[in-house]
């Protein structure tokens, strides 16, 4: 349940200076979106390898290895929906795995900087209203901890 509170308030945090008048998020779209409470990712081999990896995956549209790399109760959308199934469900990744908005919406947040935050990596669209990606480190390799936004 930690994950959620600092998913919300990054969520809550971002929604607040969207609205504030002349902020930089609402600025143009090849600007870095970066959370208040985030600071920006440091070099990290293996993260950097994860992410090319998750490439890969996206690009070919590998439902199976992507579900490898993610956690058990990975977390999507408002209210958060928890758990592998429910990613499934959420991102029509069972009826037509091809055609889900899940590939779209990842390959924008893989080519955006990255931020961290009490040990996540996130990673966003760049759009505030848009798709975020967090990422952790579980026994010692990259998994994804929660991916938000409309499947479409």
């Amino acid at each position: 349940m930690r994950n959620v509170a600092i998913i919300a308030a990054i969520m809550t945090s971002a929604l607040a200076l969207t609205l504030a008048p002349g902020s930089p998020l609402m600025a143009q779209d090849d600007q870095a979106y970066t959370p208040p409470d985030g600071t920006p990712c440091t070099k990290d081999a293996s993260y950097d390898k994860f992410i090319a990896e998750l490439k890969g995956m996206v690009r070919r549209k590998q439902v199976a290895r992507l579900l490898a790399v993610t956690k058990d109760d990975v977390e999507n959308r408002f209210p958060f929906e928890i758990g592998k199934s429910e990613f499934m469900m959420h991102w029509y990744l069972k009826d037509n795995p091809n055609k889900s908005n899940l590939w779209p919406a990842m390959r924008k947040i893989l080519n955006r900087p990255c931020t961290h935050a009490d040990g996540m990596r996130f990673m966003s669209d760049g759009d505030p209203y848009g798709y975020f990606m967090f990422a952790q480190k579980v026994d010692g390799r990259w998994m994804i901890a929660g991916i938000s936004g409309d499947p479409g």
